[in-house]
């Protein structure tokens, strides 16, 4: 079973007890309301900032969006490392050709939807600078998104996908307008969010110009299929220090105003939301039920465990599952006291979905905190084939058609030539190129139907064909193809696989049969298939995939597949180093180089992954202690108490000790805050694991004193 990512929604608290002190000031206005009356309180307090120009925004970026290595930060793609010009600017430029060309400037509230008519300019408005919606980003995607809304893009109307993973193409949220729109990534999706909040507060009641209806909002108000997007973005992606940082940023030194929503995340639920909560700056010291386990049984099936008994009454409402674009259609009790939610409809084989779960209840009165449980079914293609490479001719003639995705070596193969343990299929069996395929699993980011292997003629019923590829530097292996058969033609697929001697029959392990659904084959409809053999296919030299048709009942009746793809994920080796470094200057050892601005003092977290091509890539976490140049003590002069976490590695719950604990954070190895236990106040705390992916992780506890300390944690 796979593992599914899951974060909750929890009152982040500052660390720094003086500028929390200045924060709580700043919002004091706000305490006691809810829904309409705190938007317009909000709204009071965050108006009226100091106007910055749209020019000198390339020169605070440099200041305000950086990474600790010195390059700009920028949300739209991962792979350009922009640095400053030499005269300290954003390196503007514009008609992009290619990612990684230029930057831009690029309003995530749209500039049209701002407004401006006639001779009518907008430009020395607060809200065409306003640093809260506008951000430096890669040029050729800022001007690919257009003036486009954001949305959910599904992988069958993606029309491109960029270097990191964002997508372009028809927004697939249910109820939003069928119109081409922008998906970034999840680790931006909550930035993108909290600042429409921003926007949609901010400027209610300064609006005039903007659009009446526009692709996301009513003037500054966001339309409900939006809101109810941007709601669960805002829980996913919840508020990272590269926020925090931001935020304060922008109102000490450039706005003197803030985003209410990376201070106070729980601030959109409490406007927008359900219920009678109002607002009070106080963390949340509810002992609430919690999400211990999360696994995708199938395509259509989610197991979820928790560390409560949960309510019945509460776990039977359906409406209590969010799943844009599906739905629960089932709820029922898994063997190990957990639920299983059994999906509307299955997901497609490497989608991402995103499951919310809201108003769950445990038996003693206490709810869980809203949870999104991001659902993978399975991993991406690294071998394919798609039939959209080779003639009529090479097909009759070699009879062995080679991978054309992702096949560098060319040893990849599929044999219908009797050899390597396949049948000969003689000409009068085959159908030949001109049969129609699909773009059903199709891993390309340009998904054509094409082409597809054909196969006719009831003689041909009991025969084998025989896929032979490597997984030597893959793991979590799976193969998936597509089928279409016509009435008379093979109606039953069965697959066996051999790594020994493809020859012997004896060597052979039998994956499973499968039927062709009548309606797909009386519309001559693709469908997808999906076989996995678990860890014996890990890291093999070479599979044999043997698959053999039957069923069929007249010489024209045939069958195609199509998209003949092995999944998996590279393997890598992963190593943990722990350094210190000091503030201001420059840190170039471990294969790093990182510049580390004056400002940054306290415990980071960095990694770096080298691709090896013929070899598992190389993964390296750095866990650097900075120190700063003033008001911090030498790192080895701290007293920092012993903790200690056991089991260590860990897969189902791990025991930290050893000392009083005020609270404890665990990040994975990009930074992303995956728990936290914001008021410990014990020697000794369980956290469940089994919930998080296999991999290395950071515990950061802070003492009853105050003082740091961080232990690296192996998730098995």
């Amino acid at each position: 079973m796979k593992k599914c990512l899951f974060f909750t929604i929890m009152l982040l608290i500052s660390a720094v007890s003086v500028l929390a002190q200045d924060v709580n000031e700043y919002y004091r206005r706000a305490l006691g309301l809810r829904g309409v009356a705190l938007q317009d309180t909000l709204h009071e307090i965050i108006k009226g900032h100091e106007r910055q120009t749209y020019d000198d925004l390339r020169y605070i970026y440099v200041m305000l969006d950086t990474f600790p290595n010195g390059d700009i930060w920028d949300i739209y793609t991962d792979s350009c490392h922009w640095r400053p010009t030499p005269t300290h600017a954003l390196p503007l430029g514009s008609g992009a050709a290619y990612e990684c060309d230029c930057m831009q400037r690029e309003h995530s509230f749209c500039n049209s939807w701002m407004g401006g008519t006639g001779s009518y300019s907008i430009s020395n408005e607060p809200f065409f600078s306003d640093l809260f919606q506008i951000y430096p980003t890669d040029g050729y995607v800022n001007q690919l998104r257009n003036d486009n809304p954001y949305g959910v893009v599904s992988a069958d109307e993606t029309v491109r996908t960029f270097a990191n993973g964002a997508k372009l193409g028809q927004n697939a949220y249910p109820n939003a307008p069928e119109v081409t729109a922008y998906e970034p990534v999840d680790a931006y999706k909550g930035d993108i969010a909290r600042s429409f909040f921003y926007m949609a507060v901010r400027y209610k009641y300064e609006d005039e110009t903007f659009m009446e209806d526009g692709p996301m909002t009513y003037r500054s108000q966001l339309k409900d299929w939006a809101l109810e997007m941007l709601l669960a973005w805002h829980r996913l992606d919840p508020v990272s220090a590269k926020e925090r940082n931001r935020n304060e940023g922008i109102y000490r030194n450039w706005q003197g105003n803030r985003n209410p929503f990376i201070d106070f995340p729980e601030l959109a639920d409490l406007i927008w939301g359900e219920g009678s909560a109002v607002f009070t700056m106080e963390p949340d010291t509810l002992v609430r039920p919690r999400v211990t386990r999360c696994e995708v049984v199938d395509a259509a099936t989610v197991s979820i465990g928790f560390d409560s008994v949960m309510s019945p009454a509460s776990t039977a409402a359906l409406n209590h599952y969010v799943i844009p674009g599906n739905g629960v259609g089932s709820v029922d009790t898994d063997t190990a006291g957990g639920l299983l939610l059994h999906l509307a409809t299955p997901l497609d084989f490497g989608a991402t979905a995103y499951l919310t779960l809201r108003n769950l209840q445990a038996i003693g009165g206490t709810y869980l905190r809203d949870t999104v449980l991001v659902i993978v079914s399975g991993e991406p293609a690294f071998l394919g084939w798609t039939f959209d490479r080779i003639d009529s001719a090479d097909y009759y003639a070699a009879r062995s058609v080679p991978a054309d995705y992702g096949d560098t070596q060319g040893s990849a193969r599929i044999w219908f030539d009797g050899s390597h343990g396949s049948d000969y299929f003689p000409n009068n069996q085959l159908q030949g190129l001109t049969a129609y395929g699909s773009s059903i699993g199709d891993p390309r980011p340009d998904a054509t139907a094409g082409y597809s292997l054909s196969f006719k003629n009831y003689y041909a019923n009991g025969k084998t064909f025989v896929v032979g590829f490597s997984t030597r530097l893959y793991t979590n292996v799976s193969v998936r193809f597509s089928t279409s058969a016509t009435n008379t033609g093979f109606s039953q697929v069965s697959c066996a696989w051999n790594v020994v001697d493809p020859l012997d029959t004896a060597f052979d392990h039998f994956l499973g049969t499968y039927e062709i659904d009548s309606a797909d084959r009386a519309a001559n409809r693709f469908s997808s298939h999906l076989f996995r053999s678990g860890a014996e296919w890990d890291g093999v030299d070479t599979i044999f995939l043997k698959i053999t048709i039957d069923g069929a009942t007249h010489i024209s009746g045939n069958i195609k597949f199509d998209n003949i793809c092995v999944h998996g994920e590279k393997c890598y080796r992963e190593r943990t180093v722990l350094d210190t470094a000091r503030a201001g200057e420059r840190y170039t050892a471990n294969g790093f180089d990182i510049t580390l601005p004056s400002s940054y003092a306290g415990d980071y977290v960095f990694t770096r992954r080298t691709p090896y091509p013929d070899d598992c890539d190389s993964l390296v976490t750095l866990l650097l202690f900075v120190e700063g140049t003033t008001g911090i003590k030498e790192a080895g002069t701290q007293s920092v108490p012993s903790f200690l976490l056991t089991p260590n590695p860990a897969s189902e719950r791990v025991t930290v000790s050893g000392g009083m604990m005020r609270a404890v954070e665990v990040y994975d190895v990009t930074g992303r805050k995956c728990l936290s236990f914001p008021s410990v106040a014990a020697e000794r705390l369980d956290i469940p694991v089994s919930g998080l992916r296999a991999g290395v992780y950071v515990v950061r506890i802070v003492a009853g004193d105050g003082s740091v300390a961080q232990k690296k944690l192996v998730v098995r």
